[in-house]
């Protein structure tokens, strides 16, 4: 059994912040800085493509993964009961 949940809001938000990087890259090139163009654009494309995967949680039946903008950690139901985390 997979479950996944996700937080939206947060996802919405970081994506569009991503789109804005990346609309401000697009602007250097009207201006004609092609280096702030590139890194912008980059910026943007990486924030809003990380931003739509982030912020969520998958349980499998033996690991729970979690999601952020910076990291994946996987984390096994064996390890959370040793720690006392789990419900059970």
């Amino acid at each position: 059994m997979r479950e996944q949940f996700d937080n939206r809001v947060a996802q919405v938000t970081l994506a569009v912040f991503g789109i804005v990087m990346v609309l401000i890259g697009f602007g250097g090139v009207v201006a004609g800085d092609l280096a702030l163009a590139v890194a912008f654009s980059t910026f943007g494309v990486f924030v809003t493509l990380r931003a739509l995967r982030s912020s969520s949680v998958v349980v499998d039946n033996d690991k729970v993964q979690t999601r952020s903008m910076v990291r994946t950690r996987t984390y096994l139901f064996s390890e959370l009961r040793r720690r006392g985390r789990c419900g059970s």
